[in-house]
């Protein structure tokens, strides 16, 4: 991705910013190790689309009905007259392609199709872009996979499928937290289901629970319930209870 040469690692962080910007980050617990310094900035710009979003800027910029965090810095580009360039076009695409689930999901109106128009007028490698983002992976984390789906349960009467990633199945497999992230949408691709949840256990032993929807139920509240957050359609929440408790509290909720 153009721009990666631009990050500052979190160690190096200022303390206390003049200014900050955040992007899709719907409270201050999203930023991590970044929330120390986010309350401690002069001004604090939030740019988001979640309907959970906390309001926790000092000048919040948040729109639900927007597709993607990315639409919104696309209005932006063109309010502060700025030029739209090649690099800013691949970052944005990416972002658009991402919370649309490769234009899959409900938020995919015509003016999303409008702005991916838009964006691959410049030269952006589709192909090349799509594969690393969403096909790409090691054969670790395709045997780590496996495990998963293996293991996976399906509660047949809530239309309910979920499974769980331990930091056992991670060390087994030498694969990182980062790298499951994805693992979600192949395990929602189960026609008996309607609700999707994949567990995943952190070092501090805490679960990281990702939620998808499919039909009527709306899983930002049951993640609202458990201290998280996100959309109707997909959501999720951090828990320090164990796992088969965390399955059975959402197992309750539907």
């Amino acid at each position: 991705m153009p721009g990666l040469d631009l990050l500052t690692h979190p160690a190096e962080f200022p303390t206390e910013p003049d200014v900050m910007v955040t992007f899709d980050c719907g409270s201050f617990g999203r930023l991590a190790e970044l929330e120390v310094p986010a309350k401690a900035a002069r001004e604090l710009v939030v740019l988001d689309h979640h309907v959970s979003n906390t309001r926790y800027g000092t000048i919040n910029v948040i729109d639900p009905s927007a597709a993607a965090s990315g639409v919104l810095v696309r209005r932006l580009v063109h309010e502060l007259g700025l030029p739209l360039t090649t690099d800013a076009a691949v970052a944005l695409y990416a972002a658009l392609v991402c919370d649309t689930g490769r234009f899959q999901y409900e938020t995919t109106t015509p003016k999303v199709f409008e702005l991916a128009c838009e964006l691959t007028s410049f030269d952006i490698p589709v192909t090349r872009l799509s594969r690393q983002l969403f096909e790409e992976h090691r054969f670790a984390y395709l045997k780590l996979l496996g495990e998963a789906l293996a293991n996976a349960e399906l509660d047949v009467e809530r239309r309910f499928v979920w499974t769980a990633v331990t930091q056992d199945m991670l060390r087994r497999h030498g694969v990182t937290l980062e790298e499951v992230e994805g693992l979600i949408d192949i395990l929602r691709r189960s026609t008996e289901a309607d609700v999707t949840c994949v567990l995943k256990e952190e070092a501090d032993a805490s679960v990281r629970v990702s939620l998808r929807s499919l039909g009527d139920v709306d899983v930002q509240e049951i993640a609202a319930d458990n201290g998280g957050g996100g959309h109707r359609f997909a959501a999720g929440f951090e828990s320090t209870l164990d796992i088969p408790t965390v399955v059975a509290n959402i197992r309750s909720a539907l």
